[in-house]
């Protein structure tokens, strides 16, 4: 269900690390690059809902889906055990993005090597186009 919703529906059967090129999903269209525990309830809640109601309610039975929400959340932020939290973000940042922390974030501006940075060559070819 999460790939589901934040991947994209044609990346929720394909197994761990299988590519698939269709359209991008919502972690994509919204810059996540990390599962939080708001991810987690989220889906939590959305499987709960798909899998015993044939319609939306804030309640099934006495069952309330927000209640259910904001202790999924509550646990994860405010947690007895750290290195459960630790290992549950990991476990899900490795399931959904393939990595232990999430999108991996390339950070070129250590780079001080000014005649192998492209970065540095493109901007200096743009600046002499500009003049």
């Amino acid at each position: 269900v999460f790939r589901h919703i934040f991947k994209g529906p044609s990346s929720a059967l394909v197994k761990d690390g299988e590519a698939v090129t269709t359209r991008s999903g919502n972690a994509k269209l919204h810059n996540m690059t990390q599962v939080d525990a708001e991810h987690i309830a989220y889906t939590f809640v959305q499987a709960r809902i798909i899998s015993s109601r044939d319609k939306w309610q804030a309640t099934d039975g006495n069952y309330d889906y927000r209640d259910a929400y904001y202790r999924i959340v509550k646990a994860i932020w405010d947690p007895f055990d750290q290195a459960w939290v630790d290992s549950l973000l990991e476990w899900w940042n490795m399931s959904v993005f393939g990595d232990k922390a999430g999108v991996p974030v390339f950070d070129v501006s250590d780079n001080n090597n000014e005649e192998e940075d492209d970065l540095i060559s493109m901007r200096k070819q743009f600046a002499s186009r500009a003049a």
